[in-house]
């Protein structure tokens, strides 16, 4: 349906369409019941649902209190998508995944890129995010999977602050991938050249909504809500863990990424 043909159906304007169309305004009780019957939804579980969705709409969430703090609106929107995802799909060449950093690494790679007044309210915001996930019903634990490269467990980040920092989040990520909900892998230097270093993305999969991506480059995020785009993301992506027609996988499965991760941090130890 056009946007006037559901405006005409509403006996709204056009703007407002357009308004509910981009989150700009909350809908009513009655004007929901009104637009699914217009749209012609009548299943009493998705009906269910979306009335759910409309009163959560309506709910402060914890993000909201980082919305002009310095937090990019992009990361924000991001989040709350990311706060309902059921499937986290990340691969990063340069840094440890922002929900798998500890404290002390966060520290140190957000003072590599942002003035020393933002620091500390950047790092609240990426730790919450992690605590806010891991507070969800054990049955609606996202499934989060992560793609690295080898030169992201390498990099000794934070060596000049504590030499150990490095050690301690490392075994930290081997202990978070052996968690049922959270996978790990590696891509290893021998594996020359691939898409993951085309720079960090995210892909988000819900239940009932289209995935959604998110790029980061040179400091900045994108949201991608639907189109090819994120289809081509998601092909890399499993292509990168799977391989294809013409050759292997590129990352190592869990258990061998494990180990690597673990050499990587051994090799730290004997030569701080």
């Amino acid at each position: 349906m056009t946007q006037s043909k559901v405006a005409a159906a509403m006996e709204w304007s056009e703007a407002k369409v357009i308004r509910v169309e981009g989150g700009k305004t909350a809908l009513t009780k009655n004007d929901l019941e009104a637009l699914l019957k217009v749209y012609g939804i009548t299943g009493r579980d998705r009906m269910g649902e979306l009335h759910d969705l409309s009163r959560g709409s309506k709910r402060t969430a914890w993000w909201d209190a980082y919305r002009g703090t310095g937090i990019r609106d992009e990361i924000i929107k991001f989040v709350g998508y990311e706060a309902g995802a059921s499937t986290i799909r990340q691969s990063h060449n340069a840094f440890i995944p922002p929900l798998l950093q500890t404290p002390a690494y966060a520290q140190v790679v957000t003072r590599e890129s942002m003035s020393a007044d933002r620091v500390e309210t950047v790092v609240r915001f990426r730790l919450q995010r992690r605590k806010e996930l891991d507070r969800r019903d054990p049955a609606l634990l996202p499934e989060e999977t992560y793609v690295i490269d080898e030169a992201v467990i390498r990099r000794r980040i934070g060596v000049s602050v504590d030499p150990g920092l490095m050690v301690e989040q490392l075994y930290h990520l081997i202990a978070l991938g052996r968690r049922d909900n959270i996978n790990v892998h590696v891509i290893p230097f021998g594996k020359g050249s691939h898409f993951g270093l085309n720079g960090p993305f995210t892909i988000l999969g819900f239940r009932s909504l289209d995935d959604v991506l998110y790029i980061e480059s040179a400091g900045r995020g994108q949201v991608v809500e639907g189109g090819d785009r994120i289809v081509d993301y998601a092909d890399a992506f499993f292509s990168l863990l799977e391989g294809g027609e013409s050759k292997g996988p590129e990352a190592l499965d869990a258990e061998e990424s494990r180990k690597l991760i673990k050499a990587a941090a051994e090799e730290m130890l004997i030569r701080p």
